[in-house]
């Protein structure tokens, strides 16, 4: 009996083979799910898991898979226009730290100290102006000070 000799030929034999082709449908579609997100998430998210027909995509935080949930009808109906993902039925979101995810966070919160990433919350100018007229009128230092660094915050 030959036994094969080059590394490629031996993983593809046996459970390591359909391992390799699962990994291999992992890569793709995280390559072609990637354009299809939020550019927020593009960083943050990865594909971890297909199976019968559900995708599961890792994100940092309960917030952004909450986010996420809005924009997945439209992700899941636009990655089934391509023939090879037909087949798919739903993508679901898992909170699950992801190494290296985000590598600017300064794009999404620069005040963030964990290691899941925050939305930046941004508040008009009317509302700025409104904020800092309160806290012009608020007597006790502490909470004056506290209202304006939040200001200078958002």
């Amino acid at each position: 009996m030959a036994r094969p000799t080059d590394m490629h030929a031996i993983l593809k034999q046996g459970e390591l083979g359909s391992l390799l082709v699962e990994l291999q449908k992992i890569k793709t579609l995280n390559q072609i799910i990637k354009p299809l997100l939020p550019e927020q998430f593009r960083e943050c998210s990865q594909v971890s898991r297909i199976e019968k027909g559900c995708v599961t995509l890792d994100v940092p935080n309960g917030s952004m898979a909450t986010l996420l949930r809005y924009e997945l009808p439209t992700i899941l109906s636009e990655l089934r226009k391509n023939k090879d993902w037909l087949g798919l039925v739903s993508i679901r979101p898992r909170v699950k730290a992801i190494e290296n995810s985000c590598k600017d966070r300064s794009e999404i919160d620069p005040r963030s100290t964990d290691s899941a990433p925050a939305i930046r919350k941004v508040i008009s100018g009317a509302t700025r102006e409104h904020l800092e007229q309160m806290a012009d009128d608020i007597a006790d230092d502490e909470l004056r000070a506290a209202l304006r660094a939040l200001v200078s915050h958002i």
